[in-house]
């Protein structure tokens, strides 16, 4: 689990994580709140997200 202070300060980094959204629908639709940057990914479809970016980046997955 990564704490919003400690992702604060590692989105700043030269080489920030990817910060994926899995939030449920009702839960994003309902939450106007979003992290900069982040990209929205449906649950079902996060392995093939994953497949397609190439490895070695850190990837934090926001789902609350």
């Amino acid at each position: 689990m990564v704490e919003s202070k400690e992702l604060a300060e590692w989105l700043i980094e030269p080489e920030p994580p990817l910060i994926i959204d899995v939030r449920t629908r009702a839960s994003y639709d309902h939450d106007q709140t979003r992290i900069p940057d982040s990209v929205r990914v449906l649950q079902d479809g996060v392995v093939e997200y994953m497949d397609q970016h190439p490895p070695g980046r850190d990837v934090i997955a926001y789902c609350s």
